[in-house]
């Protein structure tokens, strides 16, 4: 980035949550002591709502509708929600499209989501959305557990 910017920026990457919570650095990004951060758009709903839309099961049919939306005039307007905010949205990126990873096995039917322990956003629609599939999710941030160990 400085080498881009011919030394006008300068960027300090601080992985794996050092700097706190994804909520400790939305807030320190609204207060303007962080400069920029990287997080879920489940996390922005506490603002603007309307992010949920990207929480929706099965919303999408692929990546490509997902990004459609995203990319299109309705993630413009959602970007351009957040400056009431004192948050500038540079643009919205996915965490995995429908990916699924645990230690017991595939998840190919219904019956696999039975006591399924799953680590999930702390988004109500993905709680709601695996209990009702009859797994256990557990929200937790990036920086928590497997990340912090």
């Amino acid at each position: 980035m400085e080498t881009k910017s011919e030394g006008a920026l300068k960027v300090s990457l601080y992985a794996n949550a050092v700097l706190g919570s994804d909520q400790q650095n939305l807030s320190a990004v609204r207060g303007g002591t962080l400069d920029f951060t990287i997080m879920a758009t489940s996390l922005l709903a506490g603002i603007d709502p309307r992010f949920q839309v990207f929480d929706l099961p099965f919303m999408f049919n692929n990546s490509a509708e997902a990004y459609a939306l995203s990319d299109g005039p309705v993630g413009t307007e959602l970007m351009d929600g957040l400056a009431d905010d004192g948050i500038h949205g540079l643009g919205i990126w996915d965490l995995g499209f429908r990916n699924m990873t645990n230690n017991r096995g595939p998840v190919a039917k219904l019956e696999d989501f039975q006591g399924l322990k799953l680590r999930v956003i702390a988004s109500p629609i993905y709680i709601d959305l695996f209990t009702q599939l009859g797994a256990n999710p557990v929200p937790m941030t990036f920086g928590e557990g497997l990340w912090s160990a």
